[in-house]
């Protein structure tokens, strides 16, 4: 980058981040609206619920679980017997049983090889007697499916995948709303800047008409000047009150995005120079690891989807497969105590072809998210190669604008020489006048685009929230 172009970039990167509007910095501004914004306080809450399912999770898969219940009953048994004489009788016995204390813990654990362990305790207390007993088993599942038993060894990726892609929304969003404060913010210094060139054009053209007056007074010129330098002037006061209009409503957007109503513009504020290494890094940011397609947010949310949705084809593919469930249980009551092994084997028989129309579903769903991924890479790559010949158009185009207006102001420096000695008219002057105004307008919008184009970059990268947090813009 040549050294007029460095000095053009860091001149407007100051404007942007100094701010004469609201008494504002460009970083503050993007707080407020990131602190008020309706839109991420929702991604904020669906971050949270995905939190919390995690931790559910987490909870329901890993933490032993402990019930406990009081149990007491009454048993009538009806029975019909025959007596000395052959003769059947009814006889009803009624027992009581004494209350009792159930207590039930288990705990499951995956194992390295892809089952699960089981461990569960139930102790039963009577609280009016001494007859107490206990068991303890021990089991594990053992899938015969390769993927049931992966899925075993992760029993939260799942919900690990919605949390990262709720991540991955909320980081979204977020520079969604950066980059329209940016914008919005971009487009009041800009609007600002106009009516200060206008005011200055005003200025000038209020000075032009005294200067005029002496001379029709003097006979230099003709009174017709006068009436060209009035017209003139009524067209930029037009001018000045369309662009104070059209602030009012550019405010009032700006201030709906910071979530803030009835703020005022100051103009009075003193810009503030920037250091030129906060330059440097504003571009390096910019345009670093640009060919790292694979770590942008909208790719790696993309991928999510992918392993979600090749999770849910394999799931589809092992359902109703067998299950090996070897146990072996210790038991004591009444003061008998039992050992037992025990070996089962579970399996559907009939699904009434669900797993079928499963697999062929999530085949649908695979095939439809690559298809989706592969068209997204090549916007990506469109929409990268735009912003880059965007940026080193606005480059270029600031280099002629830079020429032009050094040109355009000795023109207007020997106009006003050449009006003041009588050797051109008030039209002619007043089109040197406008010409430089019209160009020193273009250069500042020239340089608000160039600014804007590499905080497109960002936001396309996703790195904007990134550049915001480390308060590189």
């Amino acid at each position: 980058m040549n050294k007029g172009l460095l000095v053009l970039i860091l001149f407007v990167l100051s404007l942007l981040n100094t701010i004469p509007v609201l008494g504002l910095d460009l970083h503050t501004s993007i707080e407020l609206a990131l602190e008020n914004n309706l839109e991420i306080r929702l991604e904020n809450l669906s971050l949270s619920k995905e939190e919390i399912a995690f931790n559910m999770a987490k909870k329901e898969n890993l933490y032993p679980k402990i019930e406990a219940k009081i149990t007491q009953g009454k048993t009538k048994a009806i029975i019909w017997e025959k007596d000395e004489e052959g003769k059947e009788r009814k006889v009803i016995t009624k027992t009581g049983e004494e209350p009792c204390l159930e207590i039930d813990t288990s705990v499951s654990r995956p194992h390295p090889l892809g089952g699960r362990f089981k461990l569960s305790l139930k102790i039963t207390e009577a609280l009016g007697s001494s007859d107490d007993s206990w068991e303890v088993r021990l089991e594990t599942e053992e899938p015969l499916s390769i993927y049931q038993r992966r899925e075993i060894k992760e029993p939260l990726k799942d919900e690990e995948l919605n949390l990262n892609l709720a991540k991955l929304n909320r980081e979204g969003r977020i520079n969604e709303i950066i980059y329209e404060v940016i914008e919005a913010y971009s487009e009041l210094l800009s609007l600002l800047e106009d009516l200060k060139i206008k005011e200055k054009e005003l200025k000038d053209l209020q000075d032009s008409l005294e200067i005029s007056k002496l001379k029709v007074d003097k006979g230099i010129i003709a009174a017709m000047d006068i009436i060209q330098i009035e017209l003139q002037i009524s067209g930029v006061l037009q001018e000045i009150e369309t662009k104070k209009k059209e602030r009012m409503a550019k405010l009032a957007r700006f201030s709906k995005l910071l979530g803030k109503e009835g703020l005022e513009i100051k103009d009075e504020e003193r810009l503030v120079e920037i250091k030129e290494d906060r330059l440097e890094r504003v571009k390096a940011f910019a345009l670093s690891n640009l060919e790292d397609l694979k770590g942008l947010p909208q790719i790696r949310r993309k991928q999510i989807e992918m392993e979600r949705a090749q999770r849910a084809l394999c799931k589809a593919r092992s359902k109703n497969l067998p299950l090996l469930i070897p146990s072996y249980t210790i038991s004591k009551e009444k003061g008998k105590r039992e050992e037992r092994v025990g070996l089962s084997l579970a399996f559907t028989l009939y699904d009434k072809g669900i797993k079928r129309e499963e697999i062929e579903l999530a085949k649908a769903n695979l095939s439809q998210v690559e298809i989706e991924l592969k068209d997204l890479i090549a916007s990506i790559k469109i929409e990268l190669a735009e912003s880059l010949d965007n940026i080193n158009n606005r480059k270029m185009r600031l280099e002629v604008y830079q020429k032009d207006i050094s040109l355009s102001e000795k023109l207007y420096e020997i106009a006003k020489v050449k009006y003041e000695r009588g050797l051109i008219s008030s039209k002619d002057l007043l089109e040197y006048q406008k010409d430089l105004f019209t160009k020193e307008s273009n250069l500042f919008s020239a340089k608000i685009e160039l600014f804007l184009e590499y905080i497109k970059l960002l936001k396309l990268t996703g790195r904007l929230y990134n550049a915001y947090q480390e308060d590189i813009i």
